[in-house]
């Protein structure tokens, strides 16, 4: 058997948290990607297939040959055994329990999709098909956490799920309003995964609430539910002299959305909103969503990270001491839309923030501010310049608190037949739905009679980012360093190559979906 040896490891200073810079994802080595056109399908790859096993210990198995044993609890397989070190300690035929792995690499799409079906619940993807246009700007590539459909509208994204949770290690849960308010009946879902990813899903249902003689239903970042009677526009939206109310006014899919600053994507701004004499217990309602800086500065920290990226990552999940405070440096950096409130002395007040990652669907959330008693109301908001994009900026009304119900998944469809491996996974609270590029489900739900409902889309899993082979170019161990230990430096470093691409980057994002 010919001895393979792993990636090379970086220096301890880059640390084990830098596969996770931020709330978006991870990626490994690569090896002879595919030239696809975006709607072709995955080719099946049997020769050359390599698994790279990350174990809990920090051991690392790397095999050619593998199958999945005992009912999915134990992965056997043959190849090399290497310690935390990286010194290989043995060849041969070896039985490891799944129970002990931390993660799963491999090197063709079809073995990730095919290890996650078989139960396996670490998974990442070496390479997967690239299509033309990520190979002619690998760093614009479409890039998202699940994304969520309408039957009717079915090239509109409504939600898309769990987008800060890039590994297993950050499982967590997501809520979205979906804008659609619904009849009791059957109600149903089209959930896609539609980038170079490998998505675990371990629910998704339907928060429904009772909406029969309320004109809105908000909703807030911790998720709690408001009646709302009336939106109140502002009278004046400044943003570095710029007159904004056009685009803040309503939610119309006008954007407030600049460009970023030359020299540093971390630049704050201030947009500041007039809403003259307010009276009654209000709330400023946000329609937003992130610009793709995030996903540049993700791309950009995996390409630095290179052939390392793997091995980070799998500390990452381990729960290495500091790992996971520390990756999430770069994220801060950039932070959320923070909202204040002018005092009377002039002072701005913090009352609240916005922070829901992802650039594919705006979310909507209201911040409560209270009564300002028939006083002038003055509303600032604070983020990274050109890091969001503001739909809707407008006060409303806030009514009394309203419950929401619950639901369940009643089936799942895929090509239109029943899938009931789907739906039982998505049922059971101990297992996940893994999907891989192209994949495609309708979920169908059914609302209680004797109401009509807002819905909110509650989705829980986690995801694995596909490295794509352009970014090994740009391996930097320093620059990885950099973003781990002094994120505002990094961030600074990398403003000159995002506004190069800056002004085609929307395009080429939306033009890479992938899809079967």
């Amino acid at each position: 058997m010919t001895r393979l040896h792993p990636s090379r490891r970086l220096r301890w200073f880059t640390g084990p948290a830098l596969a996770a810079v931020l709330t978006l994802g991870c990626g490994v080595k690569t090896w002879n990607p595919t030239v696809l056109t975006p709607d072709q399908p995955i080719p099946a790859n049997s020769d050359g297939d390599l698994l790279k096993v990350h174990m809990l210990s920090g051991e690392l198995y790397l095999l050619e040959e593998w199958s999945v044993r005992d009912q999915a609890a134990a992965l056997v397989g043959n190849g090399t055994l290497y310690d935390v070190d990286r010194v290989g300690r043995g060849e041969g035929e070896y039985t490891i329990p799944i129970a002990d792995i931390a993660l799963l690499e491999a090197n063709n799409a079809e073995t990730v999709g095919r290890l996650g079906k078989s139960g396996l619940t670490a998974f990442s993807a070496l390479t997967g098909a690239i299509t033309m246009i990520c190979l002619a700007d690998p760093k614009s590539c479409f890039g998202s956490c699940p994304t969520f459909y309408s039957v009717d509208d079915p090239d509109r994204p409504l939600a898309e799920g769990f987008s800060a949770s890039f590994a297993r290690a950050l499982e967590d849960s997501d809520l979205d309003r979906l804008r659609v308010r619904a009849d009791a009946g059957a109600f149903s879902l089209i959930m896609r995964n539609e980038a170079q990813e490998t998505h675990a899903v371990r629910h998704v249902r339907v928060q429904a609430v009772p909406a029969s003689g309320v004109d809105d239903v908000l909703m807030t970042h911790e998720g709690d539910f408001f009646a709302s009677s009336r939106r109140i526009a502002p009278n004046a939206c400044t943003a570095s002299g710029y007159d904004c109310l056009a685009d803040v006014g309503t939610r119309d899919d006008v954007e407030y959305a600049p460009r970023t600053a030359d020299t540093d994507l971390a630049v704050r701004e201030e947009v500041i909103l007039d809403f003259g004499d307010v009276s009654g217990d209000v709330g400023l309602v946000l329609s937003a969503r992130h610009s793709f800086v995030t996903t540049y500065v993700f791309y950009q920290s995996l390409a630095y990270a290179g052939e390392s990226a793997g091995d980070l990552l799998a500390a990452l999940e381990r729960g290495d001491q500091g790992v996971e405070d520390r990756v999430l440096g770069i994220a801060r950096e950039l932070g959320g839309i923070e909202v204040f409130v002018a005092g009377d002395d002039g002072v701005w007040v913090p009352v609240g923030e916005f922070d829901e990652a992802g650039p594919i669907a705006a979310d909507q959330q209201v911040i409560p501010i209270g009564d300002p008693n028939g006083q002038s109301l003055r509303v600032m908001l604070r983020m990274a310049r050109g890091s969001w994009r503001i739909d809707e900026a407008r006060l409303a009304a806030l009514g009394p608190r309203l419950q929401a119900i619950t639901i369940e998944a009643d089936s799942v469809t895929a090509d239109s037949s029943m899938d009931d491996r789907a739906f039982e996974r998505l049922l059971d609270p101990d297992q996940h739905l893994t999907t891989v590029s192209g994949d495609a489900y309708r979920i169908w739900f059914t609302l209680p009679q004797g109401d009509e409902y807002e819905l909110f889309l509650d989705s829980r899993g986690y995801y694995y980012e596909w490295m794509r082979e352009a970014w090994l170019a740009e391996e930097d161990a320093s620059l990885a360093a950099s973003v781990l230990l002094q994120p505002g430096e990094a961030l600074k470093q990398m403003a000159p190559g995002f506004k190069e691409i800056e002004p085609e980057m929307d395009r080429l994002f939306w033009s890479s979906r992938f899809r079967r």
